[in-house]
């Protein structure tokens, strides 16, 4: 089994190249990330849909990492390219369970994305709320 800090930089380097299928085999059935303004990733089809619908590369660097058992604190700078160029502060709080990613909850201005990026994440956040109601109708 790999160390967690190893497992945990072989999910941010599967996470940056948009490679799912390695990500298919690093997160845990009942992953969950928490972004800021509530929205969510679920499992591996939310980690698909993030995928499709991030219009950027993002490359890291500066990056720092603090492990406290199956906890990893990674604090970096995130150099993003695609309709627009910027870079951008960020932490995220990484848990692991049975040897997997279990949970991310990420940190960051979400305020130093461009307009349009922003825009789809309202969209986004709309498309979650309608389908927690959905959810919570049956």
């Amino acid at each position: 089994m790999k160390d967690t800090l190893e497992l945990v930089k072989e999910a941010y380097r599967a996470w940056e190249s948009k490679d799912i299928e390695a990500l298919s085999k690093l997160l845990h059935k009942d992953y969950i990330a928490k972004m800021p303004g509530g929205m969510q990733i679920v499992g591996l089809e939310g980690a698909k849909e993030c995928l499709a619908m991030c219009p950027f590369t993002c490359t890291s660097t500066n990056e720092t990492y603090l492990v406290d058992g199956d906890k990893v604190v990674r604090i970096w700078d995130s150099l993003h390219d695609g309709p627009a160029k910027f870079t951008m502060r960020m932490a995220e709080l990484t848990l692991v369970k049975d040897g997997k990613i279990y949970a991310n909850e990420a940190f960051f201005d979400s305020a130093a994305f461009p307009a349009e990026v922003q825009e789809g994440f309202k969209a986004e956040m709309e498309k979650q709320k309608q389908k927690q109601k959905t959810t919570a109708a049956c």
